[in-house]
């Protein structure tokens, strides 16, 4: 049967970035790590670096902040590019220099004040 189904090209409205996992197995293979022994070093297994470089899952907070320490970047530069035709959607990222972390530290302690429950109950999770 066929043209019983019709599929739709959804075109990417930000086709200059660079996805994540891409940009985290650029920066790994720059510096000539090996994905084994970059598992290692951020202290976990070497299907959870494949999957976060396959798009598959994003590395929590705590992974975020060993990565980029680890590759020399920014967790800004990690997680949204360097500004070379990889940058993040403008509302995404605020013009201030605080660190990913501080905001999200920042943010975690409203939400928790807001709850009335301790900061370490609160998880964020940035989806790009």
């Amino acid at each position: 049967m066929q043209g019983k189904y019709q599929t739709e090209t959804i075109r990417d409205p930000f086709p200059h970035q660079v996805a994540f996992g891409a940009r985290l197995r650029g920066l790994r293979e720059q510096r000539r790590i090996g994905l084994l022994s970059f598992a290692r070093l951020v202290g976990v297994s070497k299907p959870t670096v494949w999957k976060w470089e396959s798009g598959v899952v994003r590395p929590r907070q705590r992974s975020i902040e060993a990565v980029a320490s680890i590759l020399g970047v920014s967790e800004r530069e990690l997680m949204f590019g360097r500004g070379d035709g990889q940058e993040a959607k403008p509302s995404l990222i605020h013009a201030s220099s605080q660190r990913l972390s501080e905001v999200i530290s920042a943010c975690k302690e409203q939400i928790a004040d807001a709850a009335g429950t301790a900061a370490d109950n609160i998880a964020i999770t940035i989806q790009i």
